[in-house]
């Protein structure tokens, strides 16, 4: 929100950030763009709502509202969330917009209004100032204040509240951005290199057998393959617009630029397409692999959009699934999959070549985890880039050839078996002990990643090991890098409530550190405990700190740690 919005609204080199989807539309039924919510209000505060909170104390000016309803209450129509507690609790300033559609599905979708007029008097009533691309404001309010089902202050509080903040950004007196400060700016240098950097820190190593990785720059001859090796938009991911070819490095032109055009050290063919049954490109593929010593295979998903004319909403840039055996789009926005496999033959392409008895390092590129046990299980090296950008290719290139040492982590579990769903590190306690086919622990845990060294976790600790509700320990941990080359390691800090009067997660992140040391470095990471990050939300829904035993977990991932404990006296008690 900081980056996008900055400090300072009136300039005329500032946006809105607009907070969305409020709130829980990541917890639907099945996992569908915006099927219900069921979830209580106790968890929708403690888990979904936390972000919003904290993204509004630090100033965001928009709120866009989800499609999904909550127990039964559409967002777009709810006073609860809209006014009573983002208003009035939070203290928002600033103005609420839809999503595009979001009002008329009021009446077709949710069914709770019986007509454009109802649909549009619920939303305004509960806080909606702004409808984003749609036509139910402009075609029923007029109608709705006639009918009495709207009063004119209603009216006058949503047009205040945006243009309010059009004064703020000053845009009567600067309505339009300056187009020369837009030319030195968008596509700089400065921030072409950002890309890279980016791209190198989100970039997981998950799997390196035998130090397959990093790759030989000399004497290597190197085999390209699959769909997203050579290709633009599969790894700028959803809502991309048109981009010129040469402004973005696939990852077949950032090895090709790490071993120089001329070497004759790459070969590349595409193998498959990421959906389809078709196998026309295995024969070509496999040639390549047969003439390489190692092979890169790069798979995955896509979320890139056909710009051809009734695969694209053209006024919102949504897209519109058709049955093109051409359109390669998985993923994105209204994209829901009942798997996390890889499509189409990609699984097959991978297996074939893997048959060649040589090294197999498989990059993925793709907007949602992947689960593949035989991948997991029979190559050698897996890197997970998800969508790199711009400058993705090179950063895939600079991590391959170690120039520079992963340091990504996972912020999600990825499963081993789609069944398992939903997994997550902070799952509670009562989640049951395990299927009859696997337990329910996930491929890759929360916070995961590989180095090219090592690191060593020494000495943890809390200062003091008793507090008050209000005060505030230092927990304490010694890292070092004992192996042979420098590295960047995130260093992460889970808390967990033994006993409380409502069930709680096993833990929740509560901080992290990235931290760069030279071999044989060693560094003290400190991190503050202070209320926010013990508090519960009690059944009263109020935020509270509970006396008693907090174990303190500090390590590499959520399945990796060592654990200290911190208690918590009663008020009135001498610490």
């Amino acid at each position: 929100m900081k980056g996008l919005q900055g400090e300072c609204l009136d300039s005329n080199r500032t946006i809105v950030a607009t907070l969305k989807h409020f709130a829980a539309y990541g917890s639907s039924e099945g996992g569908r763009n915006a099927a219900p919510v069921h979830m209580g209000l106790r968890e929708l505060h403690e888990i979904d709502l936390l972000p919003f909170k904290k993204a509004v104390e630090a100033g965001a000016c928009s709120v866009m509202t989800a499609y999904n309803e909550i127990d039964g209450v559409p967002c777009t129509s709810s006073t609860y969330l809209l006014n009573d507690l983002l208003r009035e609790q939070w203290g928002f300033d600033g103005f609420v917009i839809t999503d595009f559609g979001a009002i008329q599905m009021l009446v077709h979708g949710h069914n709770t209004a019986e007509n454009g007029e109802q649909a549009v008097a619920q939303s305004l009533q509960a806080g909606v100032d702004m409808e984003m691309s749609g036509y139910m404001y402009r075609k029923h309010l007029g109608q709705a204040l006639e009918q009495g089902l709207i009063v004119e202050k209603d009216l006058d509080l949503a047009v205040w509240r945006v243009l309010e903040m059009k004064f703020r950004l000053g845009l009567f007196e600067q309505p339009f951005v300056d187009p020369e400060f837009a030319e030195q700016v968008i596509g700089c240098e400065d921030h072409i290199q950002l890309a890279r950097e980016v791209a190198q820190e989100g970039i997981i190593l998950l799997k390196n057998e035998g130090a397959t990785l990093p790759l030989s720059k000399t004497g290597t001859k190197l085999a390209v393959i699959g769909p997203n090796a050579n290709h633009i938009y599969n790894q700028l991911g959803d809502y991309t617009s048109p981009q010129p070819r040469e402004q973005i490095v696939t990852v077949l032109d950032g090895i090709t630029r790490k071993l120089g055009a001329d070497s004759g050290q790459v070969l590349y063919a595409p193998g498959c397409r990421i959906k389809g049954d078709s196998k026309e490109g295995f024969a070509q593929a496999l040639a390549c692999a047969e003439q390489a010593d190692v092979i890169v295979m790069v798979m995955g998903g896509s979320s890139a959009r056909d710009f051809g004319e009734g695969t694209i909403d053209l006024r919102t840039g949504a897209s519109v699934v058709t049955d093109d055996p051409w359109n390669d789009m998985e993923c994105g926005e209204g994209i829901d999959r009942a798997s996390l496999n890889l499509m189409g033959v990609q699984l097959e392409l991978v297996q074939e070549v893997h048959k060649l008895g040589k090294p197999v390092i498989v990059v993925y590129i793709n907007g949602r985890p992947i689960a593949e046990p035989w991948i997991d299980e029979h190559v050698h090296a897996i890197v997970e880039a998800w969508y790199p950008g711009q400058e993705g290719g090179n950063a895939i290139a600079d991590i391959l050839f170690g120039d520079v040492n992963p340091s990504g982590r996972l912020t999600v579990s990825i499963p081993k078996h789609v069944g398992q769903l939903p997994v997550y590190y902070h799952a509670k306690r009562t989640r049951g002990k395990r299927y009859l086919e696997m337990d329910l622990a996930p491929q890759y845990p929360f916070g995961y990643g590989l180095s090219y060294t090592e690191f060593k976790y020494e000495n943890v600790r809390v200062i003091p090991d008793v507090i008050g509700p209000e005060d505030e320990a230092q927990v304490m941990v010694e890292v070092t890098n004992t192996g042979a080359v420098a590295g960047s390691e995130v260093v992460q800090l889970y808390i967990a409530d033994v006993s409380a009067s409502v069930t709680r997660a096993e833990m929740s992140l509560k901080g992290f550190r990235k931290i760069h040391l030279e071999p044989g470095q060693t560094h003290t990471v400190t991190f503050p405990v202070q209320k926010e990050h013990l508090a519960l939300i009690d059944s009263r829904l109020q935020s509270v700190v509970e006396p008693g035993e907090f174990r303190l977990m500090v390590g590499r991932n959520s399945a990796d740690w060592t654990a200290c404990s911190l208690h918590i006296q009663k008020v009135g008690v001498e610490v």
